[in-house]
């Protein structure tokens, strides 16, 4: 899957995670976990025009991002979309008169290895709100370097080929800033509804007014969500949930797919007005998405912020129309009308064309794989046989290097435990020795 979706379980059989959200009890001798807050849900918002809708979102995200910003300089991890965008146009607008904070937004771009327009659009943002930028070019940046250098390792297994070069991208971020702002969570606070939808959560007629609300005032067209209903019911149809030919099969058989924390669709709020953002926002991915970057793990003084997540803000989002705040970040584009470019503002949501992990291989074939072949550590978990020797040859790139990221994690902490083991020994000599 990617991450771990149990949120109370770790990659050491011994040690256990108390989940978000969760309070550990000792009463009596017995030992029990139980939730005690969960992301609010049921609740609806109805403005009378949509000047209001704007400014009820303007002030909560200016909120979310001042209650984030240090005393001092501060860092933006910043593409040329319109969420991290926002974010550094805020910091600017929070400015005391006369005394501008010095904001500099760190930018990964593609040119050659991947045709992309981002760097472009950064810059062109980076000089309309007078920003420092300091652009990394993917083009240079060979996936799985760093594989060899173990103590550069996360706490438990991940499954980013980059992981080494992004841990370098925050080092230098931390040189300048303790505290890096990123845009991460605009796609799920802001995660569109098709009219299908909303049929049942709210009164048809509710939905019709939205619906020509978003076409003739938005200019924004609703999906209907019948060509997406169909495509997951075919897929639903098909997909036979197979694993990576790599896994070792005894070792998949403990744990069946249909046990899985997380893939329960019972645990998606059915009372949500938005039941996919919800989802989205409840997801067990986030837990391993903040502490692979947490300063416990990558070991720097860097602190990454979110504005987007907070707490006020995502509520609002989960108790407005969706139609039409929803359509294409609407209500972000709304917000940030004559404040960034139109050119930034109005700019349709941009992925990279291309895996970098497979344009790289494509371009460059497999010069940081020769002579990495795995070791037995990972025999309990991984049929060796069955890996490709080029991840990414027949299947998904991210996937197929799991292994790999694996069997350097595993050596990691048997190194670690030799080191501790060696430590001890000698201790136990010198002991003896002056005894």
């Amino acid at each position: 899957f990617g991450y771990n979706q149990d949120p109370s379980a770790t990659s050491y059989a011994s040690v256990r995670r108390l989940a978000p959200a969760h309070r550990l009890c000792l009463r009596h001798g017995t030992i029990r976990s139980d939730r005690y807050w969960a992301l609010p849900v049921g609740a609806r918002i109805r403005y009378r025009t949509s000047g209001e809708y704007v400014e009820h979102f303007t002030d909560v995200m200016q909120r979310a991002v001042s209650d984030r910003l240090p005393a001092g300089q501060v860092g933006v991890w910043m593409s040329g979309g319109v969420d991290s965008t926002a974010i550094a146009a805020i910091i600017r607008r929070l400015d005391e008169p006369g005394r501008s904070r010095r904001i500099r937004a760190f930018t990964t771009v593609y040119e050659t290895l991947i045709p992309d327009d981002e760097c472009r659009f950064a810059v062109m943002a980076a000089e309309a709100l007078g920003l420092e930028i300091e652009l990394t070019n993917g083009d240079r940046l060979p996936p799985f370097a760093g594989f060899e250098h173990t103590e550069l390792l996360p706490p438990e297994p991940g499954d980013d080929p980059y992981f080494a070069t992004r841990l370098a991208q925050l080092r230098g971020a931390s040189v300048y800033s303790r505290v890096l702002l990123c845009g991460e969570g605009g796609d799920e606070v802001l995660w569109a509804s098709d009219v299908l939808d909303l049929v049942g959560r709210q009164p048809l007629l509710c939905i019709a007014r939205d619906a020509i609300d978003s076409l003739i005032r938005a200019r924004r067209r609703p999906g209907t969500g019948l060509f997406r209903t169909l495509r997951n019911w075919r897929a639903r149809r098909t997909s036979n949930g197979t694993d990576p030919a790599w896994l070792n099969r005894t070792f998949a058989a403990r744990f069946p797919r249909r046990e899985m924390p997380g893939h329960d669709a019972a645990a998606v709020c059915a009372s949500a007005l938005r039941p996919e953002a919800y989802r989205r926002l409840t997801s067990p991915v986030w837990p391993w998405y903040f502490e692979a970057a947490d300063p416990g793990s990558t070991r720097l003084p860097l602190e990454i912020r979110y504005p987007f997540l907070d707490v006020r803000l995502v509520s609002y989002a989960l108790a407005i129309p969706p139609l039409p705040w929803c359509i294409d970040k609407h209500l972000v584009r709304a917000a940030m009308r004559g404040v960034l470019p139109g050119a930034i503002r109005l700019r349709p949501k941009s992925p990279l064309r291309e895996d970098p992990v497979r344009a790289y291989l494509r371009a460059h074939g497999a010069p940081a794989l020769t002579g990495r072949r795995l070791g037995a550590e990972v025999d309990r978990y991984v049929d060796r046989a069955a890996v490709p020797e080029v991840p990414g040859d027949a299947a998904d790139p991210w996937v197929d290097s799991r292994p790999l990221v694996l069997e350097r994690w595993l050596r990691q902490i048997r190194e670690r435990t030799d080191v501790r083991n060696t430590t001890a020994t000698a201790e136990r000599a010198l002991h003896e020795e002056a005894i």
